[in-house]
């Protein structure tokens, strides 16, 4: 998370969505404190028009402001916590002497240029301690983003009235809803979206790893679309009649669904590959001092509402050899026990990003 924009600490206190951008929809939920339990106090989702935003990158300024400003309307809140897009961010790994966060952090800085393609000056970077090494060394994950597109994310969530609290990369604010920072195993998440898949590897709640494939055209709502031949919103819902078995899902569709998988293991098969090397150097594969580490993976979570269609869990099981389930995207918002939130359960797995946003302040709050 990035906290150079975090508001004065009067501020910390004020309930705050968060907000998930990608290229086809606006995501934005707030909580509500009640003790030691929370509620969802507002979400919106707002569709957006192919072309406003291109990986990451806004080409509407003013068309986008004026959704953020529906969307802050909708939510009624004016603290934020944005996601960054996947495309836009860089993480990586690497080992620097324990000491203070500042001493840690100036020299984290002088690494940046030999692992992502940006000077100094033009990155902002934060980064968590993942393991401590018995010889002084602490290794870190590092996510860094361009001073560029961080400075054009505040502006313009700014010019709709918003106050930016903290920024955050999509695979860690995916990463917050599903794990809890206790549990020390090592966990795949694999996220559908609409025009991208992200993938995560995940050690004590800190992603290790993050990839992304653009699978625009080949996700469930367009293949939907494309089959029955019907507009986006209308796909969506036949999606959530075909998961929820109110329709009979179609046997050419079934096979072409499976078929549109072939992507998604090809990028499994190298984030395992990476996985299995680091597991045996702890960088990797690329040796240095670095221990050995446990790269045993307790299983693969999915999220978005593609993951909820019958057959793709089991296949991606059978061909990584791990289990697989559809993930709780509550799993970590302390909700009451008897507490149903309005969003639906395949809607919400589309909020997972959203839902580990607006979990900073809640964070933030138990410690202020």
């Amino acid at each position: 998370m990035f906290f150079e924009f975090f508001p004065p600490p009067q501020f910390l206190r004020m309930r705050a969505a968060g907000v998930h951008v990608t290229d086809s929809t606006i995501r934005g939920l707030v909580f509500k404190e009640h003790g030691r339990t929370n509620t969802v106090a507002a979400f919106a989702e707002i569709p957006l028009e192919r072309g406003l935003i291109e990986r990451g990158v806004v080409k509407d300024n003013k068309k986008f402001i004026q959704i953020l400003t529906a969307l802050r309307e909708k939510l009624g809140v004016q603290y934020v916590h944005i996601s960054l897009p996947e495309e836009q961010t860089y993480l990586y790994r690497t080992h620097v002497p324990e000491g203070k966060v500042s001493e840690m952090h100036t020299v984290i800085e002088s690494t940046i240029q030999e692992n992502v393609p940006l000077s100094v000056d033009e990155a902002i970077f934060d980064f968590a301690a993942t393991e401590y090494a018995q010889n002084g060394q602490v290794q870190v994950s590092v996510v860094v983003a361009p001073r560029k597109i961080v400075d054009t994310y505040v502006s313009l969530f700014t010019a709709a009235g918003f106050i930016v609290i903290s920024l955050n990369a999509e695979s860690q604010a995916i990463a917050q809803a599903l794990t809890d920072a206790t549990d020390r195993s090592n966990m795949l998440i694999v996220s559908f979206g609409h025009t991208k898949t992200v993938f995560a590897l995940t050690r004590a709640g800190v992603v290790q790893f993050s990839s992304s494939v653009t699978v625009d055209g080949g996700s469930l709502t367009s293949l939907i679309e494309k089959y029955f031949n019907l507009d986006r919103a209308t796909a969506h819902t036949k999606k959530h009649q075909l998961i929820s078995g109110q329709e009979p899902i179609p046997d050419e569709l079934q096979l072409t669904v499976m078929a549109s998988l072939s992507v998604i293991k090809d990028e499994l098969d190298k984030l395992l590959n990476y996985w299995r090397s680091y597991g045996q150097t702890g960088q990797g594969g690329q040796g240095g001092q670095a221990q050995p580490v446990d790269a045993q993976l307790k299983g693969m979570v999915l999220v978005g509402d593609d993951a909820l269609f019958p057959g793709i869990s089991d296949a991606l099981s059978a061909h990584a050899k791990i289990p697989a389930a559809v993930g709780n995207v509550w799993a970590t918002a302390a909700l009451g026990r008897k507490y149903v939130p309005a969003v639906s359960r395949a809607d919400s797995l589309n909020f997972a990003a959203t839902i580990g946003l607006a979990q900073e302040s809640l964070l933030i709050h138990r410690h202020v």
